[in-house]
């Protein structure tokens, strides 16, 4: 009987420790859509539209629109000229073009122009 209370215990830390990995998992993707959502999704009151971030200067994490689409056009296109060159074991993933500039536009952006946003003048020099 000792033995069986001992991996029952045992059991009961582990499910435990499954669980909290779980609902902390579920919250993180709560946070990361929220976080998503926000910044280009302004439900506050004060907000007179929800297009203050679309298309307008300067482009930044939580901008959205057909800029950023052309800035990631020109940031992939950085990406697989980088790459031509080097033999991988598995496919790079580049940049995805979805119009929605996030951390992975932000950290294109930071490796081919060191910035972290694009300005009106910086983006008609990049001939975009």
């Amino acid at each position: 009987m000792e033995h069986i209370k001992k991996y029952l215990w045992w059991y009961v830390g582990v499910l435990s420790l499954l669980l909290i990995g779980i609902v902390l998992y579920f919250n993180s993707k709560k946070e990361s859509k929220q976080q998503f959502l926000g910044g280009a999704l302004s439900l506050d009151s004060n907000s007179n539209s929800n297009d203050s971030f679309l298309d307008s200067f300067p482009l930044k994490k939580g901008s959205r629109g057909s800029n950023v689409e052309k800035l990631q056009t020109y940031l992939r296109q950085k990406q697989v000229k980088r790459d031509e060159s080097v033999r991988f074991i598995a496919p790079p993933t580049y940049l995805e073009i979805d119009g929605i500039f996030g951390d992975k536009t932000e950290a294109a952006l930071l490796e081919f122009t060191n910035r972290k946003s694009v300005s009106e003048e910086y983006f008609k020099k990049l001939n975009l």
